[in-house]
């Protein structure tokens, strides 16, 4: 490697480090690799290479390097963290934890160890696991405010509220200013649909963070999901005044639209939701322009409806909208009398949704979508199959249920109609039906 070959171990090392740390990370390993060749008893340079092969994504190469770390030292903690690493780049979850757990076991016991395996954790569904090993960061770190939010999450996303709760009153204790422990808190009680306990945390943080539109925002969606809708009014006129208000206009736009959905003010509803789309540019506005199909098909006005269904049809990637605005555009055709072009569109859909079905099992509304495509072009016997494989998948849902009492109802067997709008109503008691 020309002059370099003059350097001694420790300058290939030093320059190889400074190479990191400008990203050169081409002639850094060059560097490294030369001081393992001078010096192949020591297992830093096996650090440093390994390290550089990672950052150029040559994994099999970085695994080499630090694996002859172990063998020069088999307690070296760091050595196995970083295998872990490579593994986690590898996709392999089983070997990452092992190495992550070789690492804590020989004396690694940093913060960026146990999030890393919390993370990996919740990526297997393994909740609680993830969620005793971030505590273990925590006892590291106890002043991390982001690792108590993290853990409160993974405590709500295993539905454990109170522990959830108790989290964040911790977090509290240690840091009052901490907002994102209000906004938490507030999730929480409105999922429990405990509004005014949901009502009474915002509103304390909005007294204490007078000025900060987001929180404002918050207690604004507390208000018009518990119906306060004048309340609601008063705080939505209040944050349209303060300083950085642009920057959450389109949430606060969305809410207003629902405020007047509930109203049953629907052209006011559909101006909030246009003044929304206002702030779209190069990316579709998926959920304004759903909201408004759904608004304007209400209004019977289905020439706009079907505009914002087409739009949401012609998205590239696959989502909820995009799959829905393909079903409603064909929808709205039929509703519009275009009988045969509704027919033929519904054929195709049920074709496409069933292989995207095929390629991602986990797109729950993707067999809903295919049911509702067979219901329109008569295909019952196929609709109510969908309709068991749905009951199977979520028993304590009300979905099956309503999607069976839609297909019964276009069959003429009206008592069976009603017998499973029954059940889907004993489910779901909000249920619109």
């Amino acid at each position: 490697m020309g002059a370099a070959e003059e350097l001694s171990y420790q300058e290939l090392v030093n320059q190889g480090i400074v190479l990191m740390q400008v990203e050169n990370y081409t002639k850094a390993r060059e560097f490294f690799a030369e001081a393992v060749r001078l010096a192949p008893e020591k297992k830093d340079a096996y650090l440093h290479l390994g390290s550089a092969s990672a950052n150029l994504e040559m994994l099999d190469e970085a695994l080499y390097a630090f694996k002859k770390a172990v063998e020069i030292n088999p307690t070296d903690g760091e050595a196995y963290f970083d295998i872990g690493n490579v593994y986690v780049l590898k996709n392999d979850p089983v070997k990452c934890v092992e190495n992550y757990n070789l690492a804590e076991a020989n004396g690694f016991k940093r913060v960026e160890l146990y999030t890393n395996l919390a993370g990996i954790y919740m990526q297997i569904d393994e909740t609680l696991q993830a969620i005793r090993t971030l505590s273990k960061a925590i006892k590291v770190e106890p002043l991390r405010a982001d690792l108590r939010i993290e853990k409160a999450k993974m405590y709500i996303s295993a539905s454990k509220y109170d522990e959830a709760l108790d989290t964040l009153e911790e977090l509290q204790q240690l840091f009052p200013d901490a907002f994102e422990a209000y906004d938490l808190q507030t999730q929480i009680f409105c999922g429990l649909k405990q509004y005014d306990k949901a009502k009474e945390i915002i509103t304390a943080a909005v007294e204490r963070f007078e000025d900060d539109v987001v929180l404002r925002w918050i207690k604004i969606k507390v208000l018009v999901e518990m119906g306060d809708y004048q309340q609601a009014k008063e705080e939505i006129a209040v944050v349209e005044k303060l300083e950085g208000y642009e920057t959450i206009s389109r949430e606060v736009a969305i809410q207003e639209a629902i405020l007047y959905s509930g109203q049953k003010n629907l052209p006011a509803a559909v101006r909030a939701l246009e003044k929304a789309l206002e702030r779209e540019r190069e990316n579709v506005d998926e959920q304004c322009r759903y909201m408004l199909m759904n608004l304007l098909y209400a209004m019977k006005d289905y020439g706009k409806a079907l505009e914002h269904a087409e739009k949401l049809a012609s998205l590239d990637r696959v989502s909820i909208y995009s799959v829905s605005g393909k079903y409603y555009a064909a929808y709205i055709q039929k509703t519009l009398g275009q009988t045969d072009a509704a027919n033929q569109r519904f054929k195709e859909l049920r074709t496409e949704f069933r292989k995207q079905s095929i390629q991602d099992p986990t797109f729950y509304e993707l067999y809903m979508y295919r049911l509702l495509c067979h219901k329109e072009i008569g295909e019952f016997d196929k609709a109510l199959q969908l309709a068991d494989y749905i009951e199977n998948l979520f028993p304590e849902r009300s979905d099956a249920y309503a999607l069976r009492s839609l297909v019964y109802t276009d069959m003429g067997k009206m008592a069976k109609a009603a017998e499973q709008r029954k059940k889907a109503k004993e489910l779901n008691p909000d249920l619109n039906m």
